[in-house]
Formats: structure tokens, sequence, C-alpha cells
């Protein structure tokens, strides 16, 4: 089959690796694969690698007719059978591409609902407004969808309460590659050359990677790692990311009297590497749809500490592979990281259960057999139906 998907963004992050991993592993089991994003960057360096081809389509708004026309050209110029979009954004401008195109299958996945997102907590009229603009533009288009995936239960039923049908949905939880997630570092020097470069002692490591963004609410880390460290001087944090807040935050870090004790290390390609010293592993995002990143510490056997939203307690279960708090609770999130921290066969029971749980439910493998089944079952499902139109 020859299949497009389409990026939200050219950089690397949830979304961006579920679309990576779909389209690496598809490519392997025969599928011609080409990926459309919205700007060059580190996604299409890792794609092109990957011998994926890539076409830069610029796409900025949900109303860009001009990202919907290129769209269509490039469906109709590479004869796409099935056109596979990620994100919000490219998610309604891709439906009006497929259906322009006339498209043989359009499928888009929704990695968070805006509801999930900030619709639901949003502080002013003009923030409702948009919401609603959104949410009416998102419905109706989804009507060119032929199904919509939905990484999670909880995004699912955001998308049914939001007016999508039931019968375009389907769930496909996301999967990680499962293998390589415990002692990604071969051999006892390469863990002392990475220690001494991180500036690691002999004290437990608190850690996140995530990106530095108002989501991802790093500033109520930062306070629960303030009331940590007063108990636990020996703990290291280490945060892994960049994003918009970054100043800030390391301007709260300083002010906290936290230096020494949290050290922001921005993007890393060796982030596996780096969560291999974490003794704890903390998100304490304001929303999620399905945190890959959860997923991949839970894989490595560490121990979680998250607040308490959808799509993160659909991975962690509380009490067993891990500690779900109430959100901006800096209180409760210090409480849970010491808990662990002064109970090391809690926290080892905890990170062992979890890669037992990530085993079980969250394989790629298992993304990926769902996500060609769908294809198959929706081209045969195409085929039947025009055999029946033209009889």
């Amino acid at each position: 089959m020859k299949i497009l998907q389409v990026a939200y963004k050219s950089e690397i992050s949830g979304g961006e690796k579920v679309l990576l991993n779909l389209a690496k592993h598809l490519r392997k089991r025969g599928h011609h694969l080409l990926v459309a994003c919205p700007s060059h960057g580190p996604l299409v360096k890792v794609l092109r690698r990957e011998g994926i081809e890539v076409e830069i389509i610029p796409i900025k708004k949900t109303y860009d007719l001009m990202g919907a026309f290129r769209l269509s050209n490039l469906i109709l110029r590479e004869e796409v059978q099935i056109l596979h979009t990620h994100g919000m954004l490219v998610n309604v401008v891709g439906r009006i591409a497929s259906k322009v195109a006339h498209v043989p299958i359009s499928i888009s996945t929704v990695h968070l609902t805006r509801e999930l997102a900030s619709g639901g907590r949003a502080k002013n009229i003009r923030q409702r407004l948009k919401g609603k603009y959104y949410q009416s533009l998102d419905n109706f288009t989804a009507q060119f969808n032929d199904r919509i995936v939905a990484v999670s239960e909880s995004v699912k039923w955001d998308l049914i309460s939001q007016g999508v049908s039931p019968g375009k949905i389907v769930v496909i939880k996301n999967g990680i590659e499962f293998d390589g997630y415990q002692n990604p570092l071969d051999g006892k020097n390469s863990r002392t050359r990475k220690k001494r470069e991180l500036n690691l002692g002999d004290g437990p490591v608190v850690g996140t990677i995530t990106r530095l963004s108002k989501q991802k609410d790093v500033h109520t880390l930062l306070y629960a790692m303030s009331n940590v460290v007063a108990d636990y001087p020996g703990v290291k944090c280490l945060i892994i990311g960049g994003g918009e807040q970054r100043g800030d935050l390391e301007d709260l870090s300083r002010r906290l009297g936290l230096n020494g004790d949290v050290t922001f290390l921005g993007y890393r390609e060796d982030a596996r590497e780096i969560l291999d010293f974490f003794d704890i592993f903390v998100l304490s995002s304001l929303w999620e749809g399905l945190p890959l990143v959860v997923l991949e510490a839970m894989a490595a056997s560490k121990p979680i500490v998250a607040t308490r939203v959808p799509g993160t307690a659909e991975a962690v279960v509380d009490g067993k592979t891990g500690m779900l708090v109430p959100l901006r609770n800096s209180e409760r999130l210090a409480e849970s990281i010491k808990r662990l921290l002064e109970n090391k066969n809690l926290s080892q029971s905890m990170g062992k259960a979890g890669r037992r749980r990530v085993s079980k439910h969250f394989r790629l493998d298992k993304m990926i057999d769902e996500t060609e089944k769908l294809y198959f079952d929706l081209m045969r499902s195409k085929k039947k139906e025009l055999r029946s139109n033209s009889a």
C-alpha cells in the first residue's frame, strides 16, 4: 500500500515519535511510505536517515487552504492510497485535502483533544469561543475521515462528548519498542563516564524528560524538589528537554536555591541512556493523551510519580506501578517522591510492575499490528463498496 503520513511538527515529541515508528516499521513490512512535514527539523533528518521519503509542506493554520491544496496535489501526484494525519492542525487540513483529492482511505490520529488540552480549562470568554470554533471545525471535517484513531480511552470519550460519531473512532494505544530500555549503557566504564559527565554522585536521582512548556508544569516539580532536598540533601534532579519556558524555570530554580541540586540538560539524543540513572521518574503535566515518555520510563523499570490526568492514569496504576497526585500540588508531589526515596523495596517493586505492564499492554509491535490491520480492513471494505456500486 502507498501510505502518506502527515506530521504536526518537525520536532520529535510524542505524536511525532508515533508517526516515526509507524513509518519505519510499516516500511519494513513492505509498504511504500511517504511523510509530509511542515518544515525542516530533527524529524525530517531521522526519517531520511531511515530511507523514508519526506516532502516539506508548510501548514500553519487549521484553515490553511493553500496547505490543503499542496497536500491534495501530493496525494494525486503520488497516487496515495491511505492518508494518515497526526494532530489537530494537520488533521483538519488533511481531511480537506483528502476530500479534494478523493483519496481512497483517510485516517486521523488524535493524540490529544482540545478539551483535554485546554478547552475544559478556558479562563475567559475568548478562550471558550476559540475552543468552540476548533471543536466545530474538527467535528465538521471528521466526516471526511474513514476512521479516527484515538491513542487512549480518555481521548476516545472526549471525542464522543465533543460530537464525533462513536462509529468512526477506534482506539489504538501508543506503544514503544520494549527491548533496550534496561541497561542501555554497555559496560561499567560507559556508566562511569556518563555518570561523571552528568556530575552525579552516589545519591539518588529524580528526573523527567519533557517539553518545558505550560502543559508540563515543571514549575510545580521545582517547588516539590525544594521540599525534597530539604530532607534528602544528596538528591539530584535531572530535567531533560527544551522549550519556551526554560529561561523562566532556570530563574525559578535559582530563586529556590536549587543550584547544584537541579540540572537542566536541554534536548539530549542520549536521553534513554540518562534515564537509566533515574531512581524515580516524574511527570507533572496538566494534561496528557497517553504520554510515551511514561511508557518508556516504565519499560526501564522506573517507578512513576505523576499527576492524575486521564491519559497518564491509563498507563500508571496508582499504588502498583507508581503514584498519582493532584494537579499543581507540589506538596503531594514531594511527599510521593520522598516516600519512594525512603522505601527502596516499594520503589523497586513498582518499577518491576511497570515494566510488566508495558510488556503486556503497550508494545510497539501491537500498535503496528493494529494499525496495519485497520488499513487492510478499510481497503477491503472500500473495494467491496466499489464492486457493489459498479454492479
